[in-house]
């Protein structure tokens, strides 16, 4: 174990709990269903907010494949699903996890419409969130198999509609 996915169980933000081979590929089915409901929205901020859905699912999948559960309380679960995925992956899945939780509040603010008058934050680029989310949806799916290949062949690829 690493000593960020450490940090992450010691502070009891997520904790160890085996995920079954049918956990996983559900929560990947919903991950990709999301994700292609996301490519057929008209609205930005909604494409917006179910594009990081699915990216968020997609993480919970990689999350639970590797045996962790989140013990946060609401609020928080968002970057620690993030962060476990990044302490857990390498290369652009750690890239790509880190991303996403950059922009989470940028998201936050693009969906709600939430403002500090204080912070001189940059707006939410639409087509960077997605091309991060499509990004990683391909690096999840890749790392879903490599991990679990019993059940690679049932995993759906991302790609698609």
């Amino acid at each position: 174990m690493n000593a960020a996915l450490q940090r992450l169980v010691e502070g009891r933000s997520i904790e160890p709990f085996p995920a079954t081979d049918e956990e996983v590929t559900s929560r990947w089915r919903v991950a990709v269903g999301t994700f292609h409901d996301s490519r057929r929205v008209v609205t930005v901020e909604t494409r917006i907010a179910v594009a990081y859905q699915a990216a968020l699912q997609a993480a919970m999948a990689l999350m639970r494949s590797a045996g962790y559960r989140l013990r946060t309380t609401p609020g928080g679960h968002h970057y620690t699903t993030f962060a476990t995925v990044a302490a857990l992956a390498d290369g652009d899945l750690r890239h790509l996890a880190n991303e996403l939780n950059r922009l989470s509040r940028r998201r936050h603010r693009a969906v709600y419409d939430w403002h500090d008058p204080d912070e001189a934050e940059e707006q939410l680029d639409p087509l960077k969130l997605e091309r991060a989310v499509a990004e990683l949806m391909e690096a999840a799916h890749r790392a879903l198999a490599a991990e679990r290949p019993d059940i690679a062949g049932f995993l759906v690829p991302p790609a698609g509609p």
